[in-house]
């Protein structure tokens, strides 16, 4: 459901389920991007490049999408933070993102269309 388009070098996609669910406010919240984590091509974040991706997704505006095609008017960001040693619900270091979902989104999420964040962008590779 979280789409970013970072402009850097090598592309990379994450998915992660969604966590929580307010039926009563239509918001979903959830991990979008777990520090150590290997994403689909066998990559990891670090918590530092987590926190820069963070900041500069708000700083552009924050825009959700959906299946990484079409950006506004599914959801607004509502809460964007990073999780904290002792968050007894999300990783520590993770990047946590609430979304209240327009109708529409909401009713695929309700019909389980929708089950989770998925970030996709470009980043460099580092070699360890």
């Amino acid at each position: 459901m979280a789409a970013l388009e970072v402009k850097m070098e090598e592309e990379f996609e994450s998915v992660v389920p969604i966590a929580k669910v307010n039926e009563a406010k239509r918001v979903v919240m959830g991990e979008v991007l777990v520090p150590g984590i290997r994403d689909a091509h066998g990559d990891t974040v670090s918590a530092e490049t987590i926190e820069k991706a963070a900041h500069a997704f708000l700083e552009r505006g924050g825009l959700v999408g959906e299946m990484h095609r079409k950006f506004g008017g599914v959801g607004s960001v509502v809460e964007s933070f990073i999780a904290r040693e002792g968050d007894p619900d999300f990783t520590q270091g993770a990047w946590v993102l609430a979304v209240k979902c327009n109708e529409e989104t909401w009713q695929k999420v309700l019909d389980g269309k929708l089950t989770g964040f998925s970030i996709g962008g470009y980043a460099r590779r580092k070699e360890n």
